[in-house]
């Protein structure tokens, strides 16, 4: 957990504003942290990194990497040279896409042909990153998958309490709290208690 939230902290919003779950993020987080016993700050650098090029998101990371122009481009070129695109009829496609691409190639591809595919996507310093979440994908899939048996089990678990007796009073309360919050006049909630009584 801890791993997690200080994931978060570094790459979340990134993810997040490039239109990626929390499931993904944390899957990818989880089953990286995994398979390196990096803390998830590091994870998350070099995910914020991949996430970054692939996106076409320039700035300055406090370890010092730059991403601009050339190391964007630099990215999509190396995706490229294995047959993994960045941008599908002319919008960028998402950072999950992508990988989930380059995941499918990954083991029909040399060893020079993964270090350079990492080095320019994830940055020389966060290499590792990338051929870690590359050689575990199976994993960051199974990841995913308990998000989604777990999301449906709580979700069937909801729907059992709002059918409860105690829902149901709860969800009468709120009701009439609201009745009676919207009657602004006194005699308003006079006569609607009369009514009611």
């Amino acid at each position: 957990m801890q791993a997690l939230t200080d994931a978060i902290t570094v790459a979340g919003s990134v993810f997040s504003n490039a239109g990626e779950s929390a499931q993904t993020f944390t899957a990818m987080v989880g089953t990286v942290v995994a398979s390196t016993q990096r803390s998830g700050s590091e994870v998350a650098r070099g995910l914020r990194t991949i996430a970054m090029n692939i996106r076409n998101i320039k700035g300055e990371l406090e370890d010092g990497e730059i991403i601009d122009d050339a190391s964007i481009s630099d990215a999509a070129k190396a995706l490229d040279s294995v047959g993994v695109a960045v941008s599908k009829n002319g919008e960028l496609r998402k950072v999950s896409d992508v990988l989930a691409d380059l995941a499918d190639k990954w083991d029909n591809l040399t060893t020079a042909e993964q270090s350079y595919v990492a080095s320019n996507l994830a940055g020389k310093r966060q290499a590792n990153v990338l051929i870690a979440l590359m050689s575990n994908y199976a994993e960051y899939e199974k990841e995913l998958q308990n998000y989604a048996d777990g999301a449906g089990s709580a979700m069937r678990e909801n729907e059992i309490y709002l059918d409860s007796w105690e829902a149901k009073t709860a969800i009468l309360k709120s009701t009439w709290t609201e009745f009676v919050a919207g009657l602004v006049e006194t005699k308003t909630i006079k006569t609607g208690l009369d009514v009611i009584t």
